[in-house]
């Protein structure tokens, strides 16, 4: 017998696990990888069961996930995206991933635990059972928009929204889970056939056909109509029936069985739910906003349930200057929870202190000091601590010391809404503790600086936006500077829904002041010296107190040969944030170049220590220690760019320089043979031209022609120097001096600051006591003595 239009048996919710499918349950006290010790189910899926567990490490309570132990390859497969895709998210109302790992053959992961019940359980309590007040269903669905935002900025659909994926804390924080099925939105793959549970899915998903994030807001329309309802819109006798009938019956309206519904919410459910994704809503955030306005509108609160960022008025909602009603955080560092041996105990004390007084040496932010703090050591509760201290954030974190580890896991809550707002690792080599406690108190300042900057300007900004401005850091940190996805086409976007965002607006002026760099090889039709200009000139008139404002004007000015002026900005950065890592690292290229060779190097060595993707330095300093002839040293450095593919090009080209140096052709050929197998393009021509150059491949008119093809191509004035420069070492050891001194003045007019080559590059030598080349050396050495003078 068929069931009425508006009902569907619960079991066909996909939120059971069949009978002779369910688990064996892991006992109480059950220790995984010899860290996770079982506590007690949380629940079960379709797929395994979820534990609560205590990390015994650092006392954390934690979600352990485990899969049946007959899982099959693609179901472990999919357990292995849901920890790359989730770990994209970073966002309060999204569950964190923190570890996958292998327990006698179970496969599991370790995720954040959320203390409290789903929305499937509360919709399924008898008092809720006929739907929950539109307030409160708004409000939960305004918070899963927000996590689907974040989401989707990340390049991410969810794919199985429904109850029993979203968690509802205690407090009221609205927690989006479980991302076995997600999958990348630029992955180029479309899985046919039913992924998902069926009697959420949207049409496409039904019919088989490609799934983007439109597909996650027919999901948002089914759950909300079953918060307002406790029903479905869709029914049948079977799973299957349900799912096809919004191939071609039309959803029941949620006035027909809700009558009280505000129109305003009817309306989001409706167009949600429509069957062609092009007429759904436009984003997850414009359905946020339309709950957001509906509740502001009606007198209702916004902020319960909703996470920390849902108290942003409007999309385009703000002060009306970009300073207006913001003001430094307060923070507060709770005394670091120690795990270790008793010898170094004094380490959780010792590293409080170093992360308080980084901190305190940052801008933007008032620290409390260590003797208020103390006596929070056994009572921890941040939002306690915070009320008593007057802090808007609190830093809790745990400390592991291990004979060749130091880790310390941070989590910085805000106070108001007792949110974890940021949760991160850092760890560093136990050789020297000394040393270890300095780079991981500076990690830890560093991880907090970002996160606090973006909290304390998030109400000039929407969640989408903010979720753009985070990816777009790490496009910028991983060099995915321009093209699609890259971070100018992400922070483009996050400053169209908010352009005064401040952070957005600084991380800018830095993506385009280092596209401007690389624009000849970029092959874009974009003027990014006037971008960078124009981007840098708003971040300094709208952001002159965020470090990453004159970190971008210091690469403008490195551009234009302005080289006080760059030493200038960037010592202001790091005023503003010691432990800016970028900062570090580009003023110590200039260090390499300009004589202050042992300063620059240490500098190179902590960049990379604070942010280990940021090696770039390593070839400059890699290159300095060939031309002093400490060869063990320049081994060193560059074996460390080969063991990271980002930087494999500057690793070979730097060989083919040095090896070019000493007359080693054979390694010159030998990184020929690399390039050709490892690049393509512009790259290749690189490395290929100057190695062919070197073992006389070429003629002299042909290198001529190709300095003047890289040349005619429009380089920024530092890669046209640099160009130069590679130029006049090849034409050197070709025994042209005439074209190597032409190659060296044109460098020197370009504002060439490279003492250290000019005196100490044997490919120099047969020019070295021309007087072209002399007057050269006097213009660069006044050049280099002023730079510094501050």
């Amino acid at each position: 017998m068929s069931r009425p239009h508006h009902e569907v048996d619960p079991t066909l919710r996909g939120d059971e696990v069949p009978r002779d499918e369910t688990p064996h349950e892991t006992p109480r006290g059950t220790l995984y990888a010899n860290r996770y010790r079982i506590d007690a189910l949380a629940g079960r899926g379709g797929m395994g069961a979820v534990y609560r567990a205590v990390d015994v490490l650092v006392g954390d309570v934690v979600a352990l996930k485990v899969l049946g132990k007959a899982v099959t390859p693609k179901q472990l497969d999919g357990f292995r995206r849901e920890v790359r895709l989730a770990r994209r998210i970073s966002h309060p109302n999204v569950a964190r991933t923190h570890d996958m790992g292998e327990h006698d053959g179970v496969p599991f992961l370790i995720m954040e635990f959320v203390e409290g019940t789903t929305l499937q359980d509360l919709l399924r309590n008898d008092s809720t059972a006929d739907g929950l007040a539109p307030a409160r269903a708004a409000r939960i669905a305004l918070s899963v928009c927000e996590a689907l935002t974040a989401a989707h900025a990340a390049g991410v659909v969810h794919r199985d929204l429904k109850p029993a994926n979203i968690l509802l804390e205690v407090e009221g924080r609205v927690v989006l889970t479980d991302f076995g099925i997600a999958r990348p939105l630029d992955d180029g793959q479309h899985t046919q056939g039913l992924l998902g549970t069926p009697v959420y899915m949207a049409p496409e998903q039904v019919a088989g056909a490609p799934v983007d994030a439109r597909t996650d807001l027919y999901a948002v329309g089914l759950v909300l109509f079953e918060m307002l309802t406790g029903r479905l819109p869709f029914a049948g006798d079977t799973a299957f029936a349900a799912a096809l009938a919004r191939l071609s019956e039309p959803p029941l309206d949620v006035l027909s069985l809700r009558p009280d519904v505000p129109e305003a919410v009817a309306e989001v459910v409706r167009h949600c739910l429509a069957r062609e994704p092009g007429h759904r809503p436009t984003s997850a955030a414009a359905i946020a906003e339309r709950l957001r306005a509906w509740l502001l509108g009606s007198g209702e609160t916004i902020s319960s349930g909703a996470g920390p960022l849902a108290t942003l008025q409007s999309t385009r909602s703000g002060p009306s200057t970009p300073t207006s009603g913001l003001s430094a955080p307060t923070v507060a560092v709770l005394p670091l929870r120690y795990q270790g041996p008793s010898a170094t105990a004094y380490l959780g004390e010792a590293l409080t202190d170093a992360v308080i007084d980084v901190l305190s040496q940052t801008g933007g932010m008032r620290v409390i000091g260590s003797g208020a703090t103390a006596r929070f050591r056994e009572a921890r509760d941040p939002r306690a601590v915070g009320t008593e201290l007057g802090a808007a954030m609190v830093v809790d974190a745990t400390l592991q010391v291990t004979p060749t580890l130091l880790r310390v896991q941070a989590r910085l809550v805000e106070v108001s809404s007792g949110v974890q707002v940021y949760n991160e690792r850092f760890e560093a080599r136990a050789d020297d503790l000394l040393d270890a406690q300095e780079i991981v108190s500076k990690k830890i300042a560093e991880g907090l600086r970002v996160e606090l900057t973006t909290v304390a300007h998030r109400r000039t900004a929407t969640p989408e936006a903010i979720a753009l401005y985070r990816r777009a850091r790490r496009k910028i940190t991983g060099g995915h500077i321009i093209g699609p996805d890259g971070a100018i086409e992400l922070l483009e976007e996050a400053l169209h829904a908010a352009p005064v965002f401040r952070p957005a607006l600084a991380s800018y002026a830095v993506a385009c002041a280092r596209a401007w760099f690389f624009a000849d090889r970029l092959q874009s039709a974009r003027d990014f010296a006037a971008l960078s200009r124009s981007a840098v000139t708003r971040a300094l008139e709208l952001a002159p107190d965020l470090a990453e404002t004159h970190f971008a004007r210091g690469m403008l000015e490195v551009q234009a040969g302005e080289w006080r002026d760059a030493v200038k900005a960037f010592s202001r950065a790091l005023e503003l944030a010691p432990t800016y890592a970028h900062a570090h690292e580009y003023l110590s290229q200039l260090q390499c170049e300009a004589g202050n060779i042992e300063e620059g190097v240490a500098r190179a060595r902590l960049a990379a220590a604070l942010e280990p993707s940021l090696l770039q330095a390593y070839a400059h300093v890699a290159r300095v220690h060939a031309l002093r002839r400490d060869l063990a040293a320049y081994d060193e450095f560059v074996a460390k760019l080969e063991h990271q593919p980002h930087f494999q090009f500057q690793a070979l080209i730097t060989r083919v320089r040095v090896a070019g140096w000493f007359g080693d052709l054979d390694t010159v050929r030998a990184c020929l043979e690399r390039s050709q197998a490892l690049f393509d393009g512009e790259r290749e021509n690189s490395v290929g031209f100057s190695a062919r150059g070197l073992i006389g491949d070429l003629t002299r008119e042909q290198l001529w022609a190709g300095f003047d093809r890289i040349h005619g191509s429009g380089p920024s004035p530092r890669m046209y120097t640099s160009t130069c420069q590679v130029g006049a070492e090849i034409m050197g050891l070709r025994g042209f001096p005439d074209d190597a001194l032409e190659l060296i003045e044109r460098a020197c007019n370009a504002r060439l600051i490279d003492l250290e080559w000019l005196d100490l590059c044997p490919a120099l030598a047969s020019v070295r006591n021309h007087p072209r080349f002399l007057k050269v050396r006097r213009t660069v050495a006044h050049r280099v003595e002023a730079m510094w003078i501050l």
